[in-house]
């Protein structure tokens, strides 16, 4: 039981207790003046002492209603590599893993929760390729955090290859390439200066990012603490470019670095919660009603942060003299496929889904392209979206889906090039053409 739980029982216990003694002294008196009040007392009295007994049963099985079911633990071959250690860039707060050729290639610890990955010069889950994009490709560069880089999936099943695949199935040139900048663990922030870094020197026709629901938290010095090993290594791998000669630093931000973050998230980016968000009841509601719909949405202060990253983004695009930046709200499936109900949501996912619905509005304000992930996470709601009991994040459906709703965007929206396109060669409506994937 915990501490607020309990007072709050112990509270209602007390109130109910104090209010039924106080109906009985009532009665005592004669009269009718005297017997309505002691009646409504004695009603109140029995109700704070029913929600008092509740309070303290919810608090004692707590363990049991929280969690529906009970899955064993997760095989400790899978936990030991469920994390990899990255490397913070000197005079940033960006991080990247070491490129595979940099390491022993006996070396299994740079895993996605049992999926090895490997890594190029630039230090991404991403082939080779060439900064200048060749003559009649259309590149796209994708940023975002986990769900954009792939944890728990092997590098032909993330959203990013499927939609260059998607893509390519409409021309018989394969004229379409999408680059794939993700990073686990990356907010806002991180991906803005990531986007600052690349667009440097890596040519392209799109940016797109891929919206998680975390991806509003500011990055504090205890969160790159906890994801990167903070060695200052200078150049075991491009953090420098050369140009005309010069060596450049292409992701140093003299204004924003690992010595000026906070160690942690201010208090004033948290919303203060009312006293009755601690009772377990409010909580087994919360659980299974829509009471707190609004439950996961920033407050002020977290949203004009995070507003001002994605202003910064919108105005390196114009810079870049490249179409408005897309944003993809990458909903995701619970791992029990009976509670991925997106058609009746209730609880914590319809909590996420507004906050998707939120930043969606917000940001077609600001002048981004928003696609929506929803509609087919609809369509295939009740199917597993997850990995597995163990690991939260999307697997091959989620992944499609968001690759599928990219690509008709894009396409609905003419922000890639149509011209002869086979119009024939490409329809993934269903799922016997997802399977072909």
């Amino acid at each position: 039981m915990s501490i607020y739980s309990g007072v709050i029982a112990i509270a209602f216990l007390s109130l109910g207790f104090a209010i039924v003694f106080a109906s009985f002294l009532i009665k005592n008196k004669i009269g009718l003046f005297y017997k309505i009040p002691s009646q409504f007392l004695l009603i109140s009295g029995s109700i704070f002492f029913s929600l008092g007994l509740l309070e303290f049963s919810l608090s004692v099985s707590n363990s049991n209603w929280e969690s529906d079911r009970s899955f064993p633990p997760a095989p400790e071959f899978l936990v030991k590599y469920r994390a990899s250690s990255y490397t913070l860039i000197h005079k940033s707060i960006l991080y990247i893993a070491p490129p595979s050729s940099y390491m022993n290639r006996d070396f299994s610890g740079f895993r996605t929760f049992g999926v090895r990955y490997e890594t190029n010069e630039m230090g991404f889950r991403e082939k080779e390729f060439q900064l200048k994009k060749a003559d009649g490709k259309f590149r796209i560069l994708i940023f975002g955090d986990s769900f954009t880089f792939g944890i728990g999936v092997h590098e032909s099943q993330r959203y990013t290859n499927v939609l260059e695949t998607m893509l390519n199935r409409l021309t018989q040139d394969k004229r379409f390439e999408v680059l794939n900048f993700g990073m686990p663990g990356y907010s806002t922030d991180q991906e803005h200066d990531m986007m600052k870094a690349i667009l440097k020197i890596v040519d392209c026709d799109l940016v797109i990012l891929g919206f998680c629901c975390n991806d509003l938290n500011i990055t504090t010095q205890k969160v790159l603490k906890e994801n990167t090993t903070l060695n200052i290594v200078k150049k075991p791998f491009p953090f420098t470019f050369n140009l005309n000669g010069t060596e450049v630093p292409i992701y140093q931000n003299h204004k924003r670095n690992f010595n000026n973050l906070p160690e942690e998230e201010p208090s004033i980016f948290f919303s203060d919660k009312n006293w009755y968000e601690n009772s377990m009841i409010y909580r087994f509601l919360e659980q299974r009603t829509n009471i707190n719909i609004n439950g996961k949405l920033p407050n002020r202060v977290r949203w004009n942060y995070a507003l001002n990253e994605f202003r910064g983004i919108n105005r390196l695009t114009k810079q870049y003299k490249l179409p408005r930046p897309v944003v993809v709200l990458l909903n995701f499936g619970n791992v029990d496929p009976h509670k991925n109900n997106f058609r009746y949501p209730k609880g914590e996912l319809a909590q996420y889904i507004r906050l998707y619905q939120f930043v969606g509005k917000e940001l077609k304000q600001e002048g981004f392209h928003v696609v929506d992930t929803l509609p087919l996470f609809k369509k295939f709601s009740g199917m597993s979206m997850a990995n597995s009991e163990w690991e939260h994040h999307p697997n091959y459906l989620g992944h499609y889906i968001y690759a599928k709703s990219i690509a008709d965007s894009l396409i609905i929206n003419e922000l890639i090039d149509l011209r002869e396109i086979n119009c024939a060669l490409y329809d993934c409506s269903d799922l016997d053409t997802f399977k072909q994937f």
